[in-house]
């Protein structure tokens, strides 16, 4: 944003603008502000208030929630927002930081404790009533490296709630099943095709490009599609400009459809 390039002096405008201005324009005002000042209380504060806002359009709500995804100092506030009463802020938290963990060997060191104090909260959505909050934090939790199976099992002796259990179970027996890499692809791509990515418009799905293409670490998303069938695969398309290759990997979820 070209105002966050001014520096300290646009601060004013821009905090004015995240109080007083609704929709992507507020979302935008508060991210310069982020790069500007990323410690600056009303950064979070502000997020957290569009995120929660139901007069605001969902994508502009998304698109909030995922920004706090840019320090790891939003971490514990998206954990918080797995408790909301709204299924909205719970599934878009729980999109965030399902993709945070997915590419936390990129990601800069402050992230890591806050990601693995993240996990028990995870656990606990396992016994959400919302499907799509559960089954993103399932996904989450199964390809998620390291020891986890523990909290898995506590869940499963100690949890009184039946669909946690029942998730819990599940999540394990994935687990121990799964193959030492998720199923994905490795592609070389020529020279001057992200130029010819951006010409069309195909290339991309929403509108928004998900935590990568905000430029935290891994690769930017340039595509989701779900393929029909018996049961709904999602093929995330990805493209490296640094190393010129793309990747693809399959999901059980959307995020440009599982959040409406």
């Amino acid at each position: 944003m070209s105002l966050a390039k001014i520096g300290s002096e646009a601060v004013p405008l821009l905090v004015d603008a995240s109080k007083k201005e609704r929709g992507y324009v507020r979302v935008f005002a508060t991210r310069a502000l982020f790069q500007i000042n990323h410690n600056d209380p009303i950064i979070q504060s502000t997020l957290l208030a569009v995120a929660k806002d139901k007069q605001e359009e969902l994508e502009v709500r998304r698109y909030a929630t995922y920004i706090l995804g840019l320090s790891p100092s939003g971490v514990p506030t998206l954990v918080q927002m797995l408790s909301a009463n709204d299924s909205f802020v719970r599934r878009s938290a729980v999109f965030a930081l399902k993709e945070l963990l997915d590419v936390s060997e990129y990601l800069v060191a402050p992230y890591q404790p806050v990601l693995t104090n993240a996990v028990p909260g995870l656990v606990a959505a396992l016994g959400d009533e919302d499907g799509t909050v559960r089954g993103v934090a399932s996904e989450a939790l199964e390809r998620l490296p390291g020891d986890v199976d523990f909290l898995l099992e506590y869940a499963i002796n100690q949890s009184s709630n039946e669909i946690l259990v029942q998730s819990a179970k599940e999540v394990l027996e994935r687990r121990k099943g799964r193959q030492a890499q998720p199923e994905s692809m490795i592609m070389e791509m020529k020279p001057g095709v992200e130029r010819e990515m951006e010409k069309n418009g195909k290339f991309y799905y929403g509108n928004l490009g998900v935590i990568y293409a905000l430029g935290i670490g891994g690769e930017p998303v340039r595509d989701f599609r779900s393929i029909a069938g018996k049961e709904k695969v999602v093929l995330r398309i990805t493209f490296n400009p640094i190393t010129n290759r793309a990747s693809s990997s399959l999901s059980r979820f959307n995020p440009y459809e599982d959040m409406r």
